[in-house]
């Protein structure tokens, strides 16, 4: 995206020609009757092949991380509340590798960090009440850039503080 001032807007730019190439790879693993885990891995190869840039081909594409790590944990577990209910503890941690912002591969993001948390009891098939948070430790990090007409005037979009809140949810 390429932001413009004058207009107050955002405009897509093209690339002619990018190439992808890349694996994902997730397993998921009963560690006890309770306790299960998973793990997920993901890496891309991205190559500018044309731009109208010449001293881009080569380049990473923008908004593309060479890497994606994930890995969790939920725990189940049977508690003698409202006729059976379980109670149940999740946390998820994601890191994201860097991003370049262009397709000249001057500015990036650096790898970031985030962690999701939920907590709570679940009557099966009927309802659950869940506490939960959002990158639960306020990792602080823009989720996009636009560059700006001049060198200085880029625009910058932070992310979503850490959240915290409660749903209940009812099957029916």
């Amino acid at each position: 995206f390429l932001c413009d001032p004058g207009t107050s807007t955002q405009n897509l730019g093209t690339i002619p020609e990018t190439t992808y190439m890349g694996l994902e790879f997730e397993t998921t693993v009963a560690l006890t009757e309770s306790l299960t885990g998973y793990l997920g891995l993901g890496y891309t190869d991205s190559e500018i092949e044309e731009a109208a840039d010449p001293t881009h081909e080569g380049n990473q594409a923008p908004l593309v991380s060479e890497y994606t790590l994930n890995i969790g944990a939920v725990y189940r577990q049977p508690v003698n509340l409202f006729g059976g209910a379980d109670l149940i503890l999740r946390g998820d941690y994601q890191r994201i590798g860097e991003t370049w912002w262009d397709p000249g591969n001057i500015s990036s993001r650096s790898p970031i960090d985030l962690v999701d948390l939920r907590a709570g009891i679940e009557q099966a098939d009927n309802w659950s009440l869940m506490f939960w948070a959002k990158n639960a430790f306020d990792e602080e990090y823009n989720t996009e850039l636009s560059p700006g007409p001049a060198p200085g005037f880029n625009f910058l979009w932070p992310a979503l503080p850490a959240r915290w809140g409660v749903e209940f949810t009812k099957w029916f």
